[in-house]
């Protein structure tokens, strides 16, 4: 029996270092209703942390980010209300964390929840075919894109076609 209700969080980010921050923002929940937005850069987050390759995968410019990004306040305000107080998963917990933490300092607090490991909330005991052709299926419905709307799709995806499968 799959869980209550829960979300799936993404980021994407300015590189993968140490003192990357985040750059984009998405949550959706296992109902579909989700958000996902840009993230202005805190004047406190390194420009030595921005990493062209990851923009190229990406696809985010910093003008975007300066242009329609939310900032840090707003941005942490909008996970926190989509969250509503209920688990929050991602794929990459520990980076998304990690951005997760950078952006709730920027906004002067503690970040609102601690997002966990996505495999807590798929059922267990499928088979590596199993989850190969689950993953296959969840990449045709929705595709990764490296943005953080399409990743929690992805992740949404997987996780209704996992249970479905022991149901």
């Amino acid at each position: 029996m799959p869980p209550a209700k829960l979300s799936f969080v993404d980021f994407e980010a300015s590189s993968l270092d140490l003192d990357s921050w985040p750059v984009e923002a998405a949550i959706l929940d296992t109902g579909g209703q989700g958000d996902a937005f840009l993230i202005r850069r805190h004047p406190s987050w390194s420009m030595g942390a921005w990493d062209r390759r990851s923009a190229n995968i990406h696809g985010i410019a910093l003008a975007d980010l300066q242009e329609k990004g939310e900032d840090w306040e707003a941005g942490l305000a909008r996970l926190e209300a989509k969250a509503q107080g209920h688990p929050v998963f991602s794929d990459a917990a520990e980076f998304d964390q990690h951005w997760l933490d950078r952006l709730a300092a920027a906004a002067g607090r503690a970040a609102p929840f601690r997002i966990r490991d996505w495999h807590e909330a798929l059922p267990s005991g499928l088979k590596p075919r199993v989850w190969r052709a689950i993953r296959a299926e969840a990449g045709m419905l929705a595709p990764r894109a490296h943005r953080a709307a399409a990743d929690t799709k992805f992740m949404l995806e997987v996780w209704r076609l996992a249970w479905e499968v022991v149901a």
